[in-house]
């Protein structure tokens, strides 16, 4: 994981990805789950708008996700399942369904590319608290934010969601840390009622972290769901199409979960195994 708590994640445009990056390794399948990808899914992240919805705007789309499927039926996976059982009589139900979609993946039975129908994006601020005060509250920036939120509806993504991170700058003593917490989370700003999002949801959370003997231990607590995006009626996109050619550029994942990043270098798009692609190799050299 990322040492959020570096001076160059305080400030700047990469705080947002590094953060966003961190709490999806502990939190991303649970959040797509409430929104209604509880099986399989594909997730881009950090793509550029212009190749992701052909339009000419510049900038990055933080998440855009849908579900994702097998070639296989259920009468198939479940004699995987059953198979799985055998091996490891022992284990939990949850273990014999993450045996059975490991091998669907690795025997190429993830459907790919996906179908591009219903979409959820999300827009990601992340916010630090220093101990006293808030940096880049991005209170001053709801205009901005909800113009970004407004484009995605506009473009025909099914749920849109505002994401605001806080991240607490880190200390040695754990007694220390747990009242910055507490402070930081008294104060986290509220960018947002949900009166002003037009149907778009927003979920709020914090994250800190302790140093011990030169380790950082990680915690993210605090916040969660302010509203839930309301649900908008699917309609077919000219999008969708041009995404499902780009997407079937690239090799079946061999998992039925998987994030798709682009190589900073050279701009390819790559299957990621986690929402931080860092030490993946590109087919152009460059390691994230």
């Amino acid at each position: 994981m990322n040492r959020l708590h570096l001076p160059q994640l305080r400030f700047g445009p990469t705080r947002e990805r590094f953060l966003f990056e961190d709490w999806a390794f502990g939190n991303g399948r649970d959040f797509l789950a409430t929104l209604g990808l509880t099986g399989g899914w594909w997730c881009a992240l950090n793509l550029p708008r212009n190749e992701l919805f052909e339009e000419r705007s510049s900038g990055d789309v933080d998440l855009l996700a849908g579900p994702l499927g097998l070639s296989i039926g259920a009468h198939d996976f479940y004699l995987m399942v059953r198979d799985a059982r055998k091996t490891s009589p022992g284990a939990s139900t949850a273990v014999h369904l993450n045996a059975a979609l490991t091998r669907a993946g690795t025997e190429g039975l993830v459907k790919w590319p996906p179908e591009i129908g219903y979409t959820l994006a999300v827009e990601v601020k992340a916010s630090h608290y220093d101990g006293a005060h808030w940096k880049a509250q991005h209170i001053r920036e709801g205009g901005k934010i909800l113009g970004a939120l407004r484009k995605r509806q506009e473009l025909g993504v099914n749920d849109v969601v505002f994401m605001h991170l806080g991240i607490v700058t880190p200390t040695t003593n754990v007694d220390e840390m747990e009242r910055l917490f507490a402070d930081a989370g008294r104060s986290f700003p509220r960018v947002f009622e949900a009166r002003d999002l037009n149907g778009a949801g927003y979920y709020r959370r914090l994250m800190a972290g302790v140093e011990r003997g030169g380790n950082t231990v990680w915690g993210a607590e605090g916040g969660g769901w302010v509203c839930f995006p309301e649900p908008r009626e699917f309609t077919r996109q000219s999008w969708h199409s041009t995404l499902r050619d780009r997407l079937a550029k690239l090799p079946p994942p061999q998992f039925l979960r998987t994030f798709v990043v682009g190589c900073h270098a050279c701009g390819q798009w790559r299957h990621s195994g986690s929402a931080n692609p860092t030490g993946l190799v590109c087919t152009c050299g460059q390691r994230h």
